[in-house]
């Protein structure tokens, strides 16, 4: 009965960590620390770490190393404590994980409650530059080692299949066209393509719970507002004006 909470810890490292923190509930009670897992990830340091929770409300950690894709790991079984899979995550491949290691972990057990040695996990193609999540989608568009100059790169987390190499969309920056011989063409006033300066997002802001608004600054110093549509097409559009915010040598720092 007492509240439980949990903490996702390994930034900088190769290794995550999920503890579990159990709060005191009276002075004479002291609080409870255990880890729950120790496990490696599929790279030598780790950029990224957050919990979201799917469409379904069941409970996921995700993590992401250096040029490695995103990590999703399965935490519904922390949710109930059971050797009873009633939980069917949103992701396909994930709850068939999930089956297999409660059946082998559980197994001859009973009613003790059996933890795998690490959660059930996929790594999600075609997320190596993933740089932020917000609501049900990662953001990408960082230039440097990624190649990703004058667009952004969005995957959507809530499908069923997240192997798909088709489960992205790549969307030229406000002023960009199509890719030609590999390099984003500026589209001009006569209409004609030709190639303008390498331009990449340098950071966001965002709604933790929403991915349908979200602002890029531009290494240029430009803002674009990513403004998504469910069942259309979302919308890029460049903010005037803090370019000269970013000449004259102005911190600034966005947020939602």
């Amino acid at each position: 009965g007492r509240r439980e909470y949990l903490l996702f810890t390994g930034k900088g490292i190769k290794n995550i960590h999920i503890w579990s923190f159990i709060p005191p509930t009276s002075p004479k009670c002291p609080p409870t620390w255990s880890c729950l897992y120790d496990t490696q990830t599929n790279g030598n340091t780790i950029t990224m770490l957050a919990f979201r929770y799917d469409s379904h409300g069941y409970l996921q950690a995700l993590s992401k190393s250096d040029d490695q894709k995103l990590r999703i790991w399965d935490l519904s079984r922390e949710q109930t404590r059971s050797n009873v899979v009633t939980q069917q995550s949103s992701v396909k491949a994930l709850y068939q994980k999930a089956v297999k290691d409660w059946n082998l972990y559980s197994k001859g057990r009973g009613e003790e409650y059996a933890r795998p040695h690490r959660p059930p996990y996929i790594d999600v193609t075609s997320t190596e530059n993933t740089q932020m999540i917000y609501g049900g989608f990662a953001f990408a568009g960082g230039g440097g080692s990624s190649g990703m100059y004058n667009e952004i790169r969005v995957v959507n987390l809530e499908v069923e299949d997240l192997m798909n190499s088709y489960n992205h969309l790549d969307i030229a920056l406000p002023g960009y066209s199509v890719d030609v011989g590999g390099m984003k063409q500026r589209s001009s006033r006569s209409g004609r393509s030709q190639r303008g300066e390498l331009k990449s997002v340098v950071s966001f802001a965002g709604l933790e719970m929403d991915g349908g608004c979200v602002l890029f600054e531009l290494s240029d110093g430009s803002v674009v507002h990513y403004e998504g549509k469910e069942g259309g097409m979302p919308l890029l559009k460049q903010w005037h004006g803090w370019e000269e915010e970013s000449k004259e040598g102005m911190n600034r720092k966005m947020c939602l």
